[in-house]
């Protein structure tokens, strides 16, 4: 069922209960009910019919922000897949000497053979294993304009930032601590 149609169906629910109990019950003075509802009881009908069509405003924007959020997610994935390219190729150029390539030089320096033979499988990596087991490390806080990688198990306090765009194009691939 459509967004819009559950949407519908809500408001209709809404609308249906306070007509059923607030016009044709309570509004009706020859009514013999009517004579026993205390006005307390009409504004409690009249404020159940406005909270359940708040529900159904709700339940529409909470869906339509998931929607959002799925739209989000594959962009994500999208930007992870052109920010690990963009890394593996600035690796090594003239230039970057301070970022990726840095990265890869000093953690490969500092770091113990037991890490690499963990998490690479060998004691000395090829800088391409480093770049392999980057991981992205996500800020809920944070858009989706930069994208940090880092070495896995909070190995360092250095990561490769890659910022992007407002059309989601690489602009900069640096190291940060």
């Amino acid at each position: 069922m459509s967004r819009n149609t559950r949407f519908l169906i809500d408001l209709v629910s809404a609308g249906g209960f306070y007509y059923f109990f607030g016009v044709l019950l309570l509004s009706q003075p020859g009514n013999q009910a009517y004579a026993s509802i205390t006005p307390t009881i009409r504004l409690a009908v009249v404020v159940i019919a406005v909270a359940l069509v708040a529900l159904a405003v709700r339940r529409y924007f909470r869906s339509e922000m998931k929607s959002g959020q799925a739209s989000n997610s594959e962009e994500l994935s999208r930007r992870e897949v052109v920010a690990r390219k963009h890394i593996c190729a600035a690796y090594g150029k003239p230039g970057d000497e301070y970022g990726v390539t840095l990265f890869v030089s000093h953690h490969l320096a500092e770091i113990d053979a037991e890490y690499w033979v963990k998490y690479t499988g060998v004691s000395k990596p090829e800088p391409q294993q480093v770049l392999d087991i980057l991981e992205l490390r996500l800020d809920p806080e944070e858009d989706l304009d930069t994208l940090d990688f880092t070495l896995p198990a909070n190995a360092t306090d250095y990561v490769v930032c890659v910022g992007f765009d407002d059309a989601g194009k690489v602009v900069s691939v640096e190291m940060e601590s």
